[in-house]
């Protein structure tokens, strides 16, 4: 049967060791600063990997450091250095015994930790040993929480010196704070330091750390970039920790001259909206857009110019970062946040308070139908969204505003940043909700970035709306959340501002609210009538073809009255620049008095005329529906996948020559979307010789009837042939998520170990798919699955021409994905469909780099499975 070809493509291929360097200081420099990263798990995994040094420029010899299966640590050394002079040798054993071992013991452990003091070095360890031009290195780790820092300490011979009862010993000195070794001739501290003939082999994550940053920075192309981190195996293995590490290597090279500043914000802009849709995985994507927003926040801090620390970073550790157990993670390192705002766990105190994001849930029933075009794209991306983050708190309190503050007379200062325009699948934009009863409290707003509505609307004691107050906001406005009012704003593009919150006086109020009561009673009998009516937003705000809808929620609402922004301040003076010097009580009163009189110039200048017509959510229905995020692949996919399915028809069909069973895990099924894979089994399963079985990667045998039901599938039963024992790789499929750059070298010889749902790797072909951000992948690797069976059937060698064409087939594709590193080998397809599991497990290895995972959205991904399940039946 002849195979689908494809013209290759131009490989993205990437080098697959990198090579730090560049920059190569004095021996004598003891004061480079460090460069710290806030993923431990990444140190940890630098630390746990051989490390090699370049043959440059002259071939050198390699030490590292071996714990074997028992955990005992040796000594890995040349043979031509057996004959090293006796200090070398003395100096090389003194340090393998004294890395860290499972009791955490050791010489050299013990002596830095009296030179440090206390147990601070309790966390450090020693990773490798490397010899160079009479020089020696070391890796050494430092993970303290919350930021572990890496060092290359460099150090020359063992010197003789006689130390107590004449014994030689390696002396060891601190100087500038740093860790020197004998005669110390330098230290070398972070990653872009290192001298450039040390070379590491670099795990996966390392890599996509050093790729990505490197291409965003250099303003090259952002779609790659983006490409690179979603369906790299570094991001997919090691969660948020990979994007919180390229993060932080943008923020610290934010500041060059050299930097595309601007390549730096589309790239984060645009990953925080991807990983809406993007993501399998709900938590996964809130933090990747979280990360991303907190960046663009100490970017925008930085653009501004305001006084916050150079050194904020973000974190994706739990423990290190700004967090409570009321608002969750809030990704920014605790550490970095300035010294003197300390982290308050108390909303309204001094100091940094992570007040939280807000999803789509808050928006509560005011989500129109009409105004979501998508509903598929809306319900399987509404638990991902991050619509806005708040952090509190991030510059000092004055000092003579701390009692005020305390005793909540005036907030502290607030940041709101909405991280995404548009509700997925749907034209609605973003927004606080439907507000909150604002009592006898002015929120004195000033716009930094973006556009939006600002809504102030007034109930009466029944909870009725008596008035709608609107203003557009621009950036450089000021705003206000009105006393006795009702606030909530509309998002209509990047909309970012700072806010306080001041406590008024009736008297004071008034100014502002003429037509409320400021009694004691009527602000009870109001905030009551809220509570119970006021859930309902009477105006939202629909995007779409570039164009601003103002949507009626509420067809009994008033119409708006349209302000001015409020007068008085130049638009070069910001709040953050008045918060600062707010010095005191009688600063604070100035302030007031000057928010009363530019509200009273902006009221007595007329109000706004109506800036956009108000519809009904059905009368917001443009001709051409927004598309969702893609990287540009699905031509290449629908085309492959429709090619694909007719070769699988054939197979499966009435030509076909034997039952062929496919099992498919749930995981699977459920990460991909039951809306979109359904049809397409159940058209495999309307083939002749096709079988479709359920299982479970954490269960051993079939799932129940009712997990059928439950996915809309039907449960069959089996012909003999393929039936528990009676099951062959050139019958049975398996299907199994995996993470890029699994290793299944490491799951063992127990068919346990390989979660196929208890069958033995010996008895169906595996055939591996994304676990993350592959969800085209189900359809490619049934088609896979059931060519390797063909393969299985005939027993054939790599050198056979159904090997040759199915490896070029499939090559050419991969390439044509943009795969950047295809290692897969003819040989490995063999392997799969013949050999024994440890054969098996390597060319598992080589085909699960291989695999060319991208991202689509929802509705790509109906159309691609629609477009295959139509061939399949055709065919």
């Amino acid at each position: 049967m002849k195979l689908a070809r494809y013209n290759k493509a131009v490989s993205l291929a990437m080098a697959a060791v990198l090579v730090f360097g560049g920059y190569s200081p004095s021996w004598a420099d003891h004061n480079i600063k460090a460069v710290r990263y806030s993923d431990r798990a990444l140190s940890e995994a630098l630390m746990c990997k051989e490390h090699t040094l370049a043959p440059t420029p002259v071939s050198a010899p390699v030490y590292s450091l071996r714990r074997d299966e028992a955990g005992n640590l040796s000594l890995n050394k040349p043979d031509h250095l057996q004959q090293e002079d006796r200090n070398t040798e003395a100096m090389l054993a003194f340090l393998s015994h004294s890395v860290d071992n499972d009791a955490g013991e050791g010489p050299l452990k013990d002596y830095l930790r009296r030179a440090i003091g206390g147990n601070d070095f309790d966390n450090c360890r020693i990773s490798g040993l490397w010899e160079y031009g009479g020089k020696f290195y070391t890796l050494y780790l430092d993970k303290r929480s919350p930021l572990p820092q890496m060092r290359v300490l460099v150090f020359s011979g063992m010197r003789d010196e006689a130390g107590e009862g004449g014994s030689d010993k390696v002396k060891i000195e601190l100087a500038d704070g740093s860790l020197i070794l004998v005669q110390a001739v330098g230290i070398y501290e972070g990653l872009n330091t290192l001298p450039d003939f040390i070379k590491f082999k670099a795990t996966e994550s390392f890599m996509m750390v050093q790729e990505v940053s490197r291409a965003v920075l250099n303003g090259e192309n952002a779609e790659a970039a983006i490409e690179m981190l979603f369906t790299g195996a570094g991001f997919q293995g090691a969660r948020p920790g990979v994007f919180a590490l390229i993060v932080n290597e943008l923020l610290s090279e934010y500041g060059r001259e050299t930097t595309d500043k601007g390549s730096v914000k589309r790239f984060l802009d645009t990953v925080k909206t991807n990983a809406v849709e993007f993501s399998v995985n709900a938590d996964l994507s809130r933090a990747v857009q979280l990360l991303a927003g907190q960046a663009l926040t100490i970017i925008s801090w930085m653009d501004r110019g305001m006084s916050v620390p150079s050194s904020i970073r973000v974190s994706s550790e739990k423990e290190d970062m700004v967090r409570n157990d009321k608002r969750g993670a809030g990704m920014l390192s605790a550490e970095t946040v300035r010294p003197e705002i300390a982290e308050v766990k108390d909303e309204g105190a001094p100091g940094f308070y992570w007040r939280g994001t807000e999803g789509i849930k808050k928006l509560g029933s005011n989500i129109p139908e009409g105004l979501v075009y998508s509903p598929e794209r809306f319900d399987a991306s509404r638990g991902n969204m991050v619509m806005y983050l708040m952090d509190h708190g991030f510059l000092p309190v004055p000092g003579g505003l701390r009692a005020e503050t305390e005793k909540g007379g005036i907030s502290t200062i607030h940041e709101t940043f909405f991280l995404n325009d548009r509700l997925p699948g749907s034209y609605q934009s973003t927004s606080t909700g439907p507000g909150h009863y604002q009592g006898m409290k002015l929120d004195v707003k000033n716009i930094t970035e973006g556009e939006g509505i600002q809504f102030n609307v007034r109930y009466d004691t029944e909870g009725n709306m008596a008035e709608i107050i609107a203003q557009r906001l621009s950036p450089g406005d000021w705003a206000f959340a009105l006393p006795g009012h009702v606030d909530y704003v509309v998002n209509l593009g990047g909309l970012r501002f700072n806010d306080v919150s001041i406590e008024l006086d009736p008297e004071d109020a008034r100014v502002f609210s003429p037509n409320f009561k400021f009694t004691s009673l009527n602000l009870t009998l109001v905030g009551e009538a809220v509570a119970e009516k006021g859930k309902t937003a009477p105006y939202l705000a629909a995007l779409a073809e570039g164009k601003v809808y103002l949507v009626k929620n509420l067809a009994g609402a008033p119409d708006i009255k349209w302000v001015k922004a409020p007068r008085g301040y130049d638009e070069m003076v910001t709040l953050t620049m008045i918060y600062s010097n707010l010095k005191d009580g009688s600063a604070l009163e100035s302030f007031v008095e000057g928010l009363k009189a530019g509200y009273r110039l902006s009221a007595e200048s007329g109000l706004e005329p109506a800036a956009m017509e108000a519809l009904f959510p059905e009368k917001v229905v443009p001709e051409k529906k927004p598309a969702g995020p893609s990287l540009g692949k699905m031509p290449v996919l629908k085309d492959y996948l429709g090619k694909a399915a007719g070769y699988d028809a054939a197979l499966l069909g009435d030509s076909g020559d034997r039952d062929i069973l496919i099992r498919v895990p749930v995981e699977a099924v459920e990460a991909i979307g039951v809306k979109g894979l359904r049809d397409y089994l159940k058209a495999l399963q309307g083939t002749s010789k096709g079988h479709l079985e359920l299982f479970s990667v954490d269960s051993i045998g079939e799932v129940s009837s009712d997990e059928y039901d439950r996915l809309g599938l039907r449960k069959e039963d089996l012909p003999e042939a393929l039936r528990a024992g009676s099951r062959t790789r050139a019958n049975t499929v398996t299907l199994l998520p995996v993470l890029k750059g699994e290793d299944f070298t490491a799951r063992g010889r127990e068919d346990g170990d390989w979660h196929l749902g208890g069958m033995s790797p010996k008895d169906t072909i595996v055939s591996p798919i994304g676990l993350n951000y592959d969800r085209t992948g189900f359809a490619r690797g049934v088609h896979f699955g059931l060519l390797l069976t063909e393969i299985a059937k005939n027993r054939c060698g790599e050198e056979d021409e159904l090997v040759r064409a199915v490896y070029e087939e499939y090559k050419d594709f991969c390439l044509s994905m943009g795969v950047r590193s295809f290692t897969l080998k003819p040989g490995d397809l063999v392997n799969i469909a013949l050999e024994g599991i440890n054969g098996i497990a390597r060319s598992l290895k080589a085909l699960i780099d291989s695999l060319p995972i991208v991202p689509v959205n929802m509705e790509e991904l109906i159309d691609a499975y629609e477009h295959a399940r139509k061939t399949l039946i055709a065919a």
